[in-house]
């Protein structure tokens, strides 16, 4: 039963983790600005991201209305320093758009409408890995087969009866679900 019950939390505590990992922080692009053309007076966007530490499960907000702005991710930097979004990654012209961030890395977006691009309207972010580095997946913690072993070795050992075969069900690496 103690072992059981170690089990149960050990499940509990990976489920968290995933949970917590999956939730990041969503920013509004360029605040209360929004996503624009900045004023000539106003913050560029590059001003505005540089006090954000952005991280994978971070949701970007470009809120902007429809046939009004867009928002266009551009593969590099140099599609993104001369404004250039004939190779784009995605573009979406109906906002507001919420952009999670899925991966670490450099990421670049543009306004293509006009010469609003030209003018500012532009963002290059760094994402870095969710604390503690990427969270893994549930599917990781469950043992599998190694190869070539045969599956009916690996799913009962000669000491299990067939009810506990089935009352455990698979483990978890590291923890004994079965006595």
């Amino acid at each position: 039963m103690a072992k059981m019950c170690v089990a149960i939390a050990a499940v509990l505590a990976v489920a968290a983790l995933l949970q917590t990992s999956a939730t990041g922080t969503e920013y509004i692009v360029g605040g209360e600005q929004g996503w624009k053309v900045p004023p000539e007076d106003g913050t560029p966007y590059k001003t505005w991201a540089e006090d954000k530490s952005f991280k994978v499960g971070d949701v970007l907000v470009f809120d902007f209305s429809k046939e009004e702005q867009d928002v266009t991710r551009v593969r590099d930097e140099a599609a993104f320093e001369s404004c250039d979004s004939t190779d784009h990654i995605f573009q979406k012209t109906t906002g507001p758009v919420r952009w999670e961030l899925k991966g670490a890395g450099e990421y670049y977006f543009i306004g293509t409408v006009g010469k609003r691009c030209l003018r500012g309207q532009k963002l290059a972010i760094n994402v870095a890995d969710a604390p503690g580095g990427p969270s893994p997946s549930v599917e990781d913690l469950i043992e599998k087969p190694k190869q070539g072993t045969p599956i009916h070795s690996w799913r009962k050992t000669p000491k299990e009866t067939t009810s506990q075969t089935k009352r455990c069900g698979p483990r978890l690496r590291g923890i004994k679900l079965c006595p």
